[in-house]
């Protein structure tokens, strides 16, 4: 029988979606949810191979600065995983736990991430409390370290991309709050 290459990758495609799918809903409903990654000496071998996972999986679309700053728990590293396999990510089930006990080990709270620019010693980002600061801590603090943002400095016009970009990922912002973020971080995280 003949396949054709677009009928191939159309399967290959669906197959890939199923799967995330699957883990997902496992992952909700507690089946694919172990119990916590403590690293160990032990699970030196398993952060080891995170790393490689790390090198393949990750990086292909996110920057190392971009991960860094994140400092997440063991827990908020598995939800974000299980999000990037939804998005298309290309992990296998055996490489998710390694890459967890990675991320938790290099990047977990615990770990001596740098600090970003412009963030006191608590790690708690000198911005202005102005209205803009109220909506930026409710809306991206809840998938990201503050100090990922305060860490980026992009144009307005890059900041307009990635506040579109959370949209469609499930931020939920009014037209106003979304023009009042903008305006907050065009002045305050912007290219100078």
């Amino acid at each position: 029988m003949f396949f054709s290459l677009r009928h191939i990758a159309r399967t290959l495609l669906t197959a890939t979606f199923l799967l995330g799918m699957v883990l997902i809903g496992t992952h909700y409903v507690g089946l694919a949810s172990p119990a916590p990654v403590t690293v160990s000496q032990s699970q030196v071998e398993g952060v080891s191979e995170g790393r490689n996972i790390f090198g393949q999986a990750c990086i292909q679309c996110h920057g190392i600065g971009h991960i860094m700053v994140q400092g997440k728990t063991e827990e908020r590293w598995r939800d974000t995983v299980y999000s990037m396999i939804s998005r298309g990510a290309q992990l296998m089930p055996d490489e998710i736990d390694p890459l967890i006990a990675y991320l938790t080990a290099t990047y977990g709270t615990d770990s001596a991430a740098p600090a970003a620019e412009g963030a006191t010693s608590g790690g708690r980002a000198t911005l202005p409390d102005e209205p803009g600061r109220v909506i930026l801590d409710r809306t991206c603090t809840g998938c990201h370290a503050l100090q990922l943002v305060t860490s980026s400095r992009k144009s307005r016009a890059e900041w307009q991309d990635t506040i579109s970009r959370m949209i469609s990922f499930g931020v939920e912002l009014t037209d106003d709050e979304r023009q009042t973020v903008e305006d907050y971080v065009a002045e305050h995280l912007g290219t100078q």
